[in-house]
């Protein structure tokens, strides 16, 4: 008979080496997350009420453990093995020590304070993991009988990342219904899905927007490209961006000078998000611009001042300018700090890891279905416009009224009163508002030092592409007039010495058909920039703004017409 070997005996000396190896992790870890504590001095004095002092010794006492079981293992390997081993025989007890570790990583996972220190969370969710992996692998020998719970728990977490992984591999083909998950997004390097129009299908970049990485490189000329959903992009690739498309042209025409173009598109709430002076000045702080230019939809970037309701925000008209109202206040305030991530390049890790993780986003939708707005019901002459409407997905931090990760589902919406031919007071109202915030934001941008130009992006509903063809066509449409609120918005940056480029005038000056202005958008003509669009927006961005200019010298021929306020 075959003499079985001696457990312990086989065990003691690679548990004292075991016993090292743990050390030295977890000593690394613990290092990481103490540098980062001590670091952010007055940042840990103000997010956590327990007493400073207590604090920081709790950690630098750990740091002594580590250091005390990486020089002396000798003495505790056997004790702390042997523990192990019987809380491994015990279900009970490795059902208690499993549970009590899945709850404190998920205290660091969850708790809006832990993910400000973006060293030290990520640090002590990977001693909980190696604790965990501790309790459930160590002591798998091929010789004995492995435990029920065991069995049980390995079965477990090999069909979770088979399914995560299946999930993964569905997605890499772009087979996923549904729309996108905005925590992958204003998280550096955070997974952004989006299957509706183009496809958008990859990670963010190192700040965390669904662009090109940032180089920020000391001498170069930096221009900043602000606006909604269609500048966001998230239905053609990244590199298909306008921003990258402009910067392309730059650069064949300029070789020698180092240009980069930005593209911060942000959820389709119009200016008083994207051009709000908090962001702005975060903006300009972080990324210093040279120019700035705002593209301005002319089918969603109108506010209303009426009563809140809905997933608008609403403005109040005070001695000519425009303030939030006091209902929405709360609301862009959450839709600020939901963006503020995109203007620091070091991420939350629980932000990072929850964008990549497919398996709860799918059970979720499954089981709760995707958050949707009713679409109105419209006819052959209502524009389209895109709102977001934002479903929260985990509960606000109570102490700031912060949210901490949403979907985000884009929704059409009818503008029509802004082109109503013959004026109405609503409109009048809320092309107050954007030139109000037009106007702060003109003037915040000069006083830094920073020219802000501004381009339209004209929208045109079903009835325009059934009723001219080709190049006969006009922007009177039935009651309509799809230039009017251009127009006033051009008048208003004459005034004012803003450089402004009218793309629907530029479109009829320059005779484009029907059929290729139709190409521009995707879903026929009423969706967002088509690779195509962004490629055109691009040119004549280029076309209007740097012809001549004395700091970006091009070779584009001069251009005429009413469309470009150089």
């Amino acid at each position: 008979m075959e003499k079985r070997p001696n457990h312990q005996m086989a065990t003691l000396p690679i548990g004292h080496i075991s016993l090292r190896l743990l050390a030295l992790a977890g000593l690394g870890l613990w290092s990481i997350g103490l540098v980062d504590l001590l670091k952010q001095l007055d940042e840990i004095r103000t997010i956590f009420r327990i007493p400073f002092p207590l604090f920081v010794t709790f950690f630098g006492s750990g740091l002594l453990v580590w250091l005390v079981l990486l020089a002396k293992p000798d003495w505790i390997a056997d004790r702390l093995w042997r523990a192990v081993h019987r809380a491994q025989e015990t279900p009970w007890q490795v059902s208690y020590l499993l549970v009590a570790l899945v709850g404190i990583g998920a205290a660091f996972l969850l708790v809006p304070q832990f993910a400000r220190l973006p060293f030290w969370q990520p640090a002590m969710m990977a001693l909980v993991l190696l604790g965990m992996a501790v309790l459930i692998f160590s002591g798998l020998r091929p010789w004995h009988k492995v435990q029920i719970w065991r069995k049980a728990t390995i079965t477990v977490l090999v069909t979770l990342l088979a399914i995560e992984g299946g999930f993964q591999l569905v997605a890499f083909g772009g087979l996923l219904p549904g729309a996108y998950d905005i925590a992958g997004l204003y998280t550096p390097y955070g997974r952004v899905y989006f299957s509706e129009e183009g496809f958008g299908n990859g990670v963010a970049n190192n700040f965390g927007w669904y662009y090109p990485n940032f180089r920020l490189e000391a001498d170069s000329y930096r221009i900043l490209i602000l606006g909604d959903t269609f500048i966001q992009g998230l239905q053609v690739k990244p590199t298909q961006n306008v921003g990258v498309r402009l910067q392309t042209l730059l650069e064949q025409n300029q070789p020698e000078q180092n240009i980069e173009v930005l593209a911060l598109g942000m959820p389709g709430f119009g200016p008083g998000l994207y051009l709000s002076l908090t962001r702005l000045e975060h903006a300009i702080q972080v990324f210093k611009p040279d120019e700035i230019i705002v593209f301005f939809n002319l089918g969603s970037d109108f506010q209303a001042t009426t009563q809140p309701a809905g997933y608008d925000l609403y403005y109040l008209l005070e001695g000519g300018h425009a303030r939030i109202h006091d209902d929405s206040f709360n609301y862009e305030h959450d839709l600020k700090h939901l963006i503020a991530d995109g203007y620091d390049p070091i991420g939350n890790a629980a932000m990072l890891v929850g964008s990549h993780l497919l398996t709860p986003k799918i059970v979720r939708q499954w089981l709760t279905g995707q958050a949707q707005a009713a679409q109105p019901v419209g006819n052959e002459y209502d524009l389209p416009g895109f709102k977001g409407v934002v479903a929260k997905t985990r509960p606000f931090d109570q102490t700031h009224n912060i949210i901490d990760a949403v979907d985000l589902v884009a929704v059409p919406g009818k503008n029509n009163f802004m082109f109503e031919t013959a004026g109405n007071q609503r409109a009048e109202d809320a092309l107050t508002v954007a030139t109000s915030l037009l106007h702060l934001a003109h003037d915040f941008a000069e006083i830094k030092g920073i020219e802000l130009k501004v381009v339209t992006i004209p929208t045109f509903p079903p009835a325009f592409y059934t009723e001219f063809q080709g190049r006969a066509w006009q922007p009177e449409l039935g009651p309509y007039d799809l230039f009017k609120p251009e127009r006033a918005l051009r008048e208003f940056a004459e005034t004012k010495g803003i450089p402004f480029l009218s793309m629907g005038e530029w479109l009829f000056e320059q005779g484009v058909p029907v059929e290729e202005i139709k190409s521009l958008y995707f879903r026929d003509g009423l969706g967002h920039f088509t690779p195509k669009g962004h490629a055109y927006f691009a040119e004549s961005t280029f076309d209007c703004f740097y012809a001549g200019d004395e700091r970006i010298t091009v070779s584009a021929g001069q251009v005429s017409g009413i469309s470009c306020l150089k």
